[in-house]
C-alpha cells in the first residue's frame, strides 16, 4: 500500500519501532508484518465510513506506543547479560553492605538490651542492603520495558508530587500544619531524592517519545523539568535534597543539550541547541534567583569555609578540619599527631582559639582520653568522609588509588551507556550514569574539603535506605537498557518470525 507507507506519521512510527530492534536482518520482515496489520486495520475503519487519512491515524493508534512495540520485538531474540558490569556493581554493593553492617555492629552491639533486640535493630538498620540485590536484578530484567510503557504516567505522578510538596511547604510556612503531622511530612519529603534522580532518565524517555508530536515538542519536557525543579524539593527548614536538586538540574540540562545535538528535536542542530540552551538557562536562572541565599552560603562553604564556619557542628567547619588534617597526611601510613594536637582538634581550639565570631553555645569539649583518629573526626565520618578517613588512615597514595578507582567506575558506566546503539536506550542509560557520576563528584569534593550543599552520598557504599535504593534503581535502569540493546540471535532460531499485535 504505497500511499500508506509514504505517510509521514507511519514512517516515523516505523522508525521508532526499528530503533529498538538491534538484530537488523529481521527488521524488514517484522516491519512488513506491521504494515500488513496496519493495512488490515485501515481497511476495517474505511469500511466503517472513515476517509483514508483518518483510518490510517486510527490504525496507528490501535498499535500503541512504537517504542514499546520495538522493545517487545527486540525481546524475541535472546538478550545478552552484561556479566562483568553486573558482577562489578554487585561487588560494590556487597562491600558497602559489609562496611555498614560492621560499623553498626561495632557502634551499637554494646548497647543495652538482649541479643535478639540488638539483632533486630541491626536488621532494621540494614534491611535496604539485603533488599538491594534482588531489587537490582528485578530492575535489570524488567526495568527498561516497564519504564518505556509507563514513563508518561510516572512523570504525571512526579509533577503531582511536586505540587503537593509545594502546598505542604506553603502550609508549613503559614503555620497551618499541626505539630503531630510534621513527622509524617518529613517522611514524605524524603521522596525528594528518588523523585529528583529518577526523573532524569524518565524525562529523557518521555522527551524522545514525543519529539515528533509537534514542532515545538521539546517545550513539554522542559516545562516538566521546570515544575520539578521549582516545586519538587521546595520546603521550609529542609536542605537534604538541595545537592540532588543541583544534580537533577545539571544532568537534565546536559541531556537536553545532547538530544538537541543529535537532532532529536529538530533537523537544524544549531537552532535546536540554542533554543534548548536558552530555555534551560532561563529555568536555572529563575531557580538560582529563588535560591540565591542558599547558593551564596553554599558557595562560601565550598570555597571560603572560614567566612561561614561560625558553628563547630557546621559543614563549613568540617571542611576546614578535613583540609587541615589532609595537609598533614603521610604518603603511606596513618597520619601522625601528638597528644596535644589530638586534644586541640578534639576541643576545637586549633581553629577557634582567638576567634570571637562563634555562636553562643558552649562549644568547647572537656578533654578526655583519646583512643584514636576517630575521636577527632567530624560526626558521621564513617558515612560522609569515607575517602578522607581512608587517606588519613592509610596515606595519600592508597587514597589517590581509591579516588581513581571511583572515577574509573563512573567512566565505565558512561562508556557502557555510550555503547548502546538504539537512541532511546542510550539516552536512558546515559542519564542514569550521569546522575551516579555527579553524586560521586560531589562526594569526592566534600572529602577533599570542598563541600557544596548538604553532604552527598557515595553510591553503593554510603548508608541511608532511600539513597541506597535510589542508586540501585538508577544502576538497574542503566544495565537494563544495555541488556535490551545487546541482542543475540538464538542458533536454532529461523529468521522468519511472527508477531501478533494486541488491540488496545
Amino acid at each position: 500500500m504505497p500511499d500508506y507507507k509514504n505517510n509521514d506519521d507511519v514512517r516515523q512510527f516505523m522508525q521508532d519501532v526499528q530503533d529498538q530492534i538491534q538484530y537488523k536482518p529481521i527488521v524488514t520482515e517484522l516491519c512488513n508484518e506491521l504494515y500488513q496489520h496496519m493495512e488490515e486495520r485501515q481497511d476495517e475503519y474505511m469500511d466503517q465510513g472513515m476517509d483514508q487519512q483518518k483510518a490510517a491515524r486510527a490504525a496507528l493508534q490501535d498499535l500503541g506506543d512504537p517504542s514499546e512495540i520495538g522493545v517487545r520485538l527486540n525481546q524475541i531474540h535472546r538478550v545478552e547479560n552484561p556479566r562483568f558490569l553486573l558482577f562489578g556493581i554487585l561487588a560494590l554493593v556487597v562491600i558497602g553492605g559489609i562496611y555498614q553492617i560492621t560499623y553498626h555492629i561495632q557502634s551499637y552491639w554494646y548497647a543495652e538490651g538482649s541479643a535478639a533486640t540488638q539483632l533486630l535493630y541491626l536488621i532494621k538498620e540494614n534491611i535496604h542492603i539485603m533488599m538491594g540485590i534482588p531489587l537490582l536484578f528485578a530492575v535489570i530484567y524488567l526495568g527498561y520495558p516497564w519504564l518505556i510503557k509507563h514513563s508518561s504516567n510516572l512523570l504525571k505522578g512526579f509533577v503531582v508530587y511536586s505540587v503537593i510538596v509545594f502546598l505542604l511547604n506553603l502550609s508549613n510556612m503559614v503555620g497551618f500544619t499541626p505539630d503531630n503531622l510534621r513527622f509524617y511530612l518529613w517522611n514524605i519529603y524524603m521522596l525528594e531524592l528518588p523523585i529528583l534522580m529518577l526523573s532524569v532518565p524518565i524525562l529523557m524517555i518521555f522527551s524522545y517519545k514525543i519529539r515528533n508530536k509537534w514542532r515545538y515538542s521539546f517545550l513539554t519536557p522542559i516545562a516538566i523539568y521546570a515544575v520539578i525543579a521549582f516545586f519538587g524539593a521546595l520546603r521550609s527548614g529542609g536542605f537534604v535534597g538541595y545537592t540532588y536538586e543541583v544534580i537533577f538540574l545539571i544532568a537534565s540540562f546536559f541531556m537536553f543539550l545532547l538530544m538537541a545535538y543529535k537532532r532529536f528535536f529538530s533537523k537544524n542542530r544549531r537552532r535546536s541547541m540554542i533554543a534548548v540552551a536558552l530555555l534551560c538557562v532561563t529555568v536555572l536562572s529563575i531557580w538560582g534567583y529563588n535560591k540565591r541565599g542558599s547558593l551564596e552560603y553554599y558557595f562560601k562553604q565550598c570555597f571560603y569555609p572560614d567566612t561561614v564556619a561560625n558553628d563547630y557542628l557546621s559543614d563549613a567547619y568540617n571542611s576546614l578540619l578535613i583540609k587541615d588534617l589532609l595537609s598533614r597526611a603521610n604518603l603511606i601510613g596513618e597520619v601522625e599527631l601528638s597528644e596535644q594536637e589530638m586534644i586541640s582538634y578534639f576541643d576545637y581550639s586549633w581553629y577557634y582559639d582567638g576567634i570571637t565570631k562563634v555562636d553562643n553555645r558552649e562549644w568547647r569539649r572537656e578533654p578526655i582520653e583519646l583512643s584514636g583518629l576517630e575521636d577527632i573526626l567530624p560526626q558521621h565520618y564513617h558515612n560522609n568522609y569515607m575517602i578522607a578517613y581512608f587517606i588519613l588512615s592509610y596515606g595519600w597514595l592508597p587514597g589517590i588509588f581509591l579516588i581513581l578507582l571511583l572515577t574509573g567506575i563512573c567512566f565505565w558506566l558512561i562508556s557502557i551507556a555510550l555503547q548502546i546503539r538504539n537512541p532511546m536506550g542510550q539516552l536512558t542509560a546515559l542519564s542514569a550514569a550521569l546522575c551516579i557520576t555527579l553524586q560521586v563528584v560531589f562526594y569526592i569534593m566534600g572529602n577533599l574539603g570542598y563541600q557544596f550543599g548538604y553532604f552527598c552520598v557515595l553510591p553503593y557504599l554510603s548508608e541511608g535506605k532511600v539513597n541506597h535504593i535510589t542508586n540501585i534503581l538508577l544502576t538497574g535502569i542503566l544495565i537494563s537498557a544495555y541488556r535490551y540493546d545487546k541482542v543475540i540471535k538464538e542458533p536454532e532460531e529461523n529468521d522468519a518470525m511472527s508477531w501478533r499485535t494486541e488491540r488496545i
